[in-house]
């Protein structure tokens, strides 16, 4: 604005010089011209006059064509300070260093290589923990249930490079996260080398249908990542059922309370409908009931079995059920983000149909972590390829290739073929669920279709 103001002080100064050499000019006395008969002094005046004007003109020109470019660097340079609309810019001053660019760029290096040190002697995932160095996973095996994370977890323990832990699930970000990190990090093995660390790892599948895993594993390991072992959900709800008729077997003594599950025809249909009163039996409750107020206010009568309508299904639907966990459901509005339904209960069939909807499960860890941070590993591929599959765990965890010598099943339980009718309700059930993860993930899993 200041060098605006001066250019149009400075064309009035010289327009104002001009005018007044014109102004003198014209009062000179004529000399007369024997032979032109006067009309020369008055040519030659009329020349210089229009010298003039046309200087005057090219002037005026050059002077805006300055003044634009004026402009242009004043507004540039007020949008790029912030200054524009009436916001004023900081003030660019000349900071004074204390050291020359030498000594800097010294200080620089001494900074980074300091650092490189604490990275070779101090791992990403350790800190210093009562005068000694604890470190946590740097990778985690988050699920799921009966989808080969026995068999991958053994395998990878296997590998010199993955430190050894004392416990395969430590179930600690989903049950025992009240116990704290010292608890956590005594089932791994301690540190050795720093110069050399190993990665650590573990395998809980009951990580990844928690509702509170997640965001407790981004606050404490936001640079970690992810294994999500999947399998036909068909398929995992069977096996998940046999594994259960197992576990009471193996477990009687510790847990007397708990009793054999109905049939798996039985439980699944059950399950479904527990599912379905989850996701809409809330929305539908509140729907019955301003229909209700609606008809009280018209005068309508409401007879007995339209009274039993309006009854809420979260606590009349799954009374006659042997699970004692339904009230849990009175507490959800989405069936994996609040509340235990869904995620925990007293028997371990539970969750044969929930642990298999992989979509919304992993959609809401990405709430919280990248794609980028996730491995997704077919069980059919672990099956059938398990050397194939470990290469891509190798690569993904930044591991050196290892011979793991032969390859056998772990944690595996016979069980009997499903009924054909039983699966095809299956089958369909899971399509549109499977769809959206194909989706998601853009890649097709090649289930039961």
């Amino acid at each position: 604005m200041e060098n605006k103001k001066l250019l149009y002080i400075a064309l009035f100064i010289f327009v104002s010089i001009v005018g007044f050499q014109i102004y003198v000019t014209s009062k000179q006395p004529q000399v007369c011209n024997n032979n032109g008969g006067g009309t020369g002094a008055i040519d030659q005046q009329q020349f210089i006059i229009e010298t003039l004007q046309q200087t005057i003109r090219d002037q005026e020109r050059a002077l805006n064509d300055i003044s634009k470019k004026t402009n242009l660097i004043y507004d540039t340079v007020q949008e790029a300070t912030g200054a524009k609309n009436g916001i004023r810019g900081p003030t660019q001053t000349d900071a004074p260093y204390f050291t020359n660019p030498t000594d800097r760029h010294i200080q620089k290096l001494q900074i980074e290589a300091r650092i490189n040190k604490t990275k070779t002697t101090l791992p990403n995932t350790c800190f210093p923990l009562d005068q000694k160095t604890v470190c946590l996973p740097n990778f985690i095996v988050i699920g799921a249930m009966k989808a080969g994370t026995t068999f991958l977890d053994f395998y990878l323990q296997r590998h010199p490079m993955v430190a050894k832990h004392t416990k395969k699930e430590l179930w600690f970000f989903n049950s025992y996260y009240n116990k704290g990190i010292e608890w956590y990090v005594q089932y791994f093995e301690p540190v050795v080398s720093l110069e050399n660390p190993k990665l650590i790892g573990e395998a809980t599948p009951f990580y990844i249908n928690n509702p509170f895993t997640a965001a407790r594993m981004f606050s404490t390991l936001r640079n970690a990542k992810f294994i999500m072992m999947m399998r036909d959900p068909v398929d995992r709800a069977l096996s998940q059922y046999y594994f259960s008729l197992k576990w009471i077997d193996n477990n009687k003594g510790l847990a007397p309370h708990i009793s054999y599950p109905e049939s798996f025809d039985t439980m699944i249909r059950e399950e479904i409908d527990v599912i379905n009163t989850c996701v809409r039996g809330n929305q539908e409750y509140i729907k019955k009931q301003d229909e209700k107020k609606r008809r009280e206010l018209a005068g309508e009568p409401i007879d007995e079995a339209a009274e039993e309508e309006f009854k809420n299904p979260f606590f009349t639907l799954h009374t006659n059920k042997n699970w004692t966990f339904y009230k849990e459901c009175a507490r959800c509005d989405k069936c994996f983000q609040h509340g235990n339904i869904l995620h925990t209960s007293g028997h371990p069939s539970f969750g044969m149909i929930a642990k298999s909807l992989y979509y919304e499960q992993i959609d809401y860890w990405l709430d919280f972590f990248p794609l980028e941070q996730f491995l997704f590993v077919r069980y059919e591929d672990l099956n059938d390829r398990p050397e194939h599959v470990l290469r891509q765990v190798e690569e993904f965890l930044g591991l050196p290739a290892f011979d793991y010598g032969q390859f056998k099943a772990k944690n595996a339980v016979p069980h009997e073929p499903m009924d054909p009718e039983l699966r095809q309700l299956l089958v369909d059930y899971f399509k549109p669920h499977n769809e959206k993860l194909y989706r998601l993930l853009n890649r097709d899993f090649g289930w039961s279709k």
